[in-house]
């Protein structure tokens, strides 16, 4: 039991270096890791996580990279960790958060209000 709560805090200190957030001892709530981000995208898009780390190129699949990897970098984790989480190389994840991120800044109100609610629900998700 002792070296289970070990292991819990060493993965709490672990992960808190990539998620900007500091965690106290007894803070277990609101872990973000890859894989939970993962999961909601794939979650909210209805889609096979398998699919999204294979070699299709389909729109949709596309499109869960590129939310994935924004999201991912906004939470603060590593190009080359996203990467890994999805069979990327971290080129790929900083393409597709700055692809997202030009996207969320011009000036297009009827394309960014419905990017904006879906990066919310998933971020909501999570």
């Amino acid at each position: 039991m002792i070296s289970l709560l070990r292991e819990k805090r060493r993965l709490l200190t672990k992960q808190s270096k990539y998620v900007g957030r500091t965690y106290s001892k007894d803070s277990t709530a609101n872990i973000v890791t890859t894989d939970a981000i993962l999961e909601a995208v794939c979650s909210h898009l209805n889609l096979d996580i398998d699919k999204v780390k294979g070699e299709y190129r389909g729109d949709m699949l596309v499109k869960a990279r590129a939310m994935f990897s924004y999201i991912g970098r906004e939470k603060g984790f590593p190009c080359k960790e996203l990467g890994r989480a999805i069979n990327r190389d971290h080129a790929s994840v900083l393409y597709h958060a700055k692809r997202y991120k030009d996207v969320l800044d011009t000036e297009k109100p009827w394309f960014d209000e419905k990017l904006h609610r879906e990066i919310k629900e998933v971020v909501n998700i999570l």
